[in-house]
């Protein structure tokens, strides 16, 4: 089951300019690692996973997000952050996901697929 990650509102989902290379956030147009480029729109989303043993972090990003939260970045891009977080809302918390994952770090992992459980 799926809960908003909490703790901020940018939590659940955010948009986000990256590097088309390696999809980190691009500031002032500057990719730390391809230095200048032209960013990207993208839409990262942040939930946390309630188990069987506990809570965990779970993030998507880019077309995994996009097919997932049945919303294109540009599109995401459009909306007011209020209105892209109840949209998230509504899309995910309360409902059944299965990912495969890999760990990024200790309690957080990141999704490669994600699909939401219909009816489940």
């Amino acid at each position: 089951m799926l809960k908003n990650e909490g703790g901020s509102e940018n939590s659940l989902g955010n948009m986000l300019l990256g590097c088309p290379e390696c999809r980190r956030t691009v500031k002032d147009g500057v990719c730390m690692v391809h230095g200048e480029v032209k960013p990207i729109k993208d839409l990262r989303i942040g939930l946390r996973v309630i188990t069987n043993s506990g809570e965990i972090a779970l993030e998507f990003s880019g077309k995994e997000a996009e097919k997932t939260a049945g919303i294109t970045a540009e599109n995401a891009h459009s909306l007011q952050k209020h209105e892209l977080l109840n949209y998230l809302e509504t899309k995910f918390v309360g409902k059944i996901l299965s990912a495969e994952c890999f760990s990024l770090k200790n309690d957080y992992l990141y999704a490669k697929k994600a699909e939401l459980l219909e009816g489940k």
